[in-house]
């Protein structure tokens, strides 16, 4: 839909809908409100989401910033990839030296973080240059995509509680023999080691 088929203050209630999430907020943003109660507002709004045009184009707007939040994040994944799996070899020529920032790949370019130049020089005369190439962390990058890819927490689920790997047969022999140890006629809590056996850990 084209926002031409909307008038101007529809097109600007649509647009401040989907930034401010509240149809209320919006029509105060694209139309003359300020003399207006609240329930009043409420009800116009309440109108204008219920007109197909608008609705429409509520949807599509919706559509639009669903598709910029996802482009953005495959972005950040994309850079984030580039630092994490760089080649350091990748900066270098087949000599052994250092490529001119134009000649590197831009996968290699974006994990630098920063290039430093130093001169060396005799008696005001320059005899030799130092170049320092600083790269982005590869770890940080590579544990921000390991938790957005939810790696961390499949990890966790698949780790054994604390009895988890005890067999069932020294379970019990350690339940028995701290049951042997309370005193004549005292009762006892269960402890975490019963529970490990009652609920079947470790077997």
């Amino acid at each position: 839909m084209k926002p031409g088929e909307l008038t101007q203050k529809q097109e600007n209630f649509c647009l401040a809908y989907i930034e401010a999430g509240n149809a209320s907020e919006a029509y105060r943003r694209a139309y003359d409100a300020g003399k207006m109660k609240d329930k009043t507002i409420w009800e116009r709004a309440s109108t204008l989401l219920a007109n197909s045009k608008v609705a429409a184009r509520v949807a599509e707007l919706r559509q639009q910033a669903a598709s910029a939040v996802v482009a953005n994040e495959a972005r950040v994944l994309e850079e984030l990839a580039r630092i994490g799996l760089i080649d350091p070899g990748r900066l270098f020529a087949d000599d052994g030296s250092l490529l001119p920032i134009k000649q590197m790949p831009p996968e290699v370019r974006a994990a630098i973080a920063s290039v430093e130049i130093e001169e060396i020089d005799a008696d005001g005369k320059v005899i030799g240059r130092v170049k320092k190439v600083k790269l982005w962390d590869k770890n940080s990058a590579a544990d921000k995509l390991l938790r957005h890819f939810g790696s961390y927490e499949r990890d966790n689920r698949q780790r054994p509680g604390i009895f988890g790997s005890v067999p069932r047969d020294v379970l019990r022999e350690l339940v028995e023999r701290l049951g042997g140890s309370r005193s004549a006629g005292g009762d006892r809590r269960p402890s975490c080691i019963d529970r490990g056996a009652e609920s079947g850990l470790g077997g």
